[in-house]
């Protein structure tokens, strides 16, 4: 028999971010190495704002996974602009740290994830300005638990 146990702590949400460029990362079982951290992107998203899903589609051929990570990136600053400007046009493995203390790798070097920023700010003093970001696209696997990378 097979069970699937109440977990000892389930905190929802996430904390952390990473970006790392397509194939700057290798897998090996549950651990993770880098060929260099110069190119990583560490995001700081506002809390309660990140979020990840991961709905499989059926074909003939196979399963894939429409895969998002998406969050809120606050601040419209010339730092944010350039980082985000430099981050367009490339592939990513996303890395997230959950409120568990869990660390998830989503998408592969062949299947990676491609950003998405969109800038926004509202008319009114108490609106939220910065980048509602979005690191998307489609994968043959679902995202891994890694061991501690950094």
């Amino acid at each position: 028999m097979k069970q699937l146990n109440k977990a000892g702590e389930n905190l929802g949400g996430f904390l952390q971010i990473w970006a790392v460029p397509k194939g700057d990362c290798y897998v090996n079982l549950n651990n993770v190495t880098f060929s260099t951290t110069e190119n990583i992107y560490q995001i700081y998203c506002s809390p309660e704002s990140l979020k990840f899903t991961e709905q499989p589609k059926e074909t003939d051929a196979k399963t894939y996974y429409n895969t998002d990570v998406t969050g809120f990136l606050p601040g419209n600053k010339e730092e944010v602009k350039d980082a985000i400007s430099a981050m367009e046009n490339r592939w990513y493995q996303v890395i997230v740290k959950d409120a568990n203390e869990n660390f998830i790798l989503i998408g592969t070097a062949a299947y990676p994830l491609k950003i998405n920023a969109v800038l926004q700010a509202g008319k009114n003093v108490a609106d939220l300005s910065g980048y509602q970001i979005n690191f998307s696209g489609k994968t043959i696997t679902r995202a891994i638990f890694i061991n501690n990378p950094f």
